[in-house]
């Protein structure tokens, strides 16, 4: 059409098609008085080819063709029915879709909860690597944790298929420490993946660790060597004489937990630091991190929150700024603060 009717040549066309997908005013209306001038050289009737580039321009506000809205319809309707009747496994594939976005799965946590749909932290007896259903809930996927690679999910699952981890030290008697180390078991720990079948509190695993470690290659080591183990004998013969001497070590505090959580899920799992503001937080403030990024250009909101990541610059006058990251109930937005605040 540009080419025919406004005598553009195939660069110029280029340029026209990238100002359509910009969807930038002020570009479509500079092309508007070149496709003008160009249908004038062709001697074009100028109120058709007003009417032409008025229908292209509409088209640049969202234009699909038909095949492609009717992909879009059908994906849309085949959706909302899974998540209609199938809410559950639809929400844990749609947060394995975008597990990469920290942002994108705090907002669908919160949509799930507002929905009645529970949210579980990771377990090394239930996750598999993505997110999953586990007893009509959604159970964190190990992948999801950080700083577990993929050898050492594969490993934990491999070494799962012999049956049930019974305990910390079962577990560390089970698995390729070559893959799955001190630094992975920390984090599984820390962010509650051995809450149900560790053993014990996660500040006193936390502390039993090592110890745990350094037995389960003992054990290793003695099946290698073809050794009978004495506590393997003991505990057949009397079960009570395999109790676990677990070390003392002081509960974490909610803040504290919490705390692990967030660094090691990217997310508050069991409970969040603001949820008892919740109530106060609706009342000063204007609206929600969700909300502000909807908000027009240079709307004024006022946001009530936790700082979670500061990172302090300086400005060509040589003050300092920040960037600050805000987190409340909703996902997270970044904020600008300038020295004379």
């Amino acid at each position: 059409v540009s080419q025919v009717l406004g005598n553009y040549s195939l660069g110029e066309a280029d340029l026209l098609r990238r100002a359509m997908g910009k969807k930038k005013k002020e570009e479509m209306d500079q092309q508007e008085a070149r496709f003008m001038a160009g249908a004038a050289e062709n001697k074009i009737d100028l109120q058709k080819a007003k009417a032409v580039f008025d229908a292209m321009a509409k088209f640049a506000e969202y234009g699909f063709n038909k095949s492609h809205s009717a992909a879009y319809a059908i994906v849309a309707y085949h959706t909302a029915y899974l998540k209609a009747h199938y809410p559950v496994e639809f929400m844990a594939a749609l947060m394995t879709s975008e597990k990469d976005s920290q942002d994108k799965v705090v907002r669908l946590i919160n949509e799930c909860r507002s929905a009645g749909l529970s949210v579980l932290p990771p377990d090394v007896n239930e996750s598999s690597f993505r997110f999953s259903v586990s007893e009509g809930a959604i159970r964190f996927g190990l992948g999801a944790v950080k700083g577990l690679g993929a050898a050492a999910i594969d490993s934990i699952l491999e070494a799962r298929e012999e049956g049930p981890f019974t305990n910390l030290y079962d577990f560390c008697e089970r698995i390729d420490t070559q893959k799955v180390n001190r630094r992975v078991i920390e984090s599984l720990v820390k962010c509650g993946a051995f809450d149900r079948s560790g053993g014990a509190d996660r500040a006193v695993m936390t502390v039993a660790v090592d110890e745990a470690l350094e037995s389960g290659a003992r054990r290793q080591q003695d099946r290698k060597d073809g050794q009978a183990n004495m506590f393997d004998m003991l505990a057949q013969a009397a079960p009570e004489h395999n109790v676990l001497k677990w070390p003392t070590a002081e509960p974490w505090k909610e803040n504290v937990r919490l705390a692990f959580e967030k660094e090691f899920l990217g997310f508050f799992i069991t409970g969040h630091p603001l949820a008892r503001y919740e109530t106060e937080l609706n009342v000063v403030s204007s609206a929600t991190c969700d909300e502000a990024k909807m908000k027009a250009d240079k709307a004024e909101v006022r946001l009530g929150g936790v700082v979670s990541k500061v990172q302090v610059k300086l400005d060509k006058k040589g003050k300092n700024f920040a960037y600050v990251t805000l987190e409340d109930l909703t996902g997270s937005i970044d904020l600008l603060v300038w020295s004379d605040t």
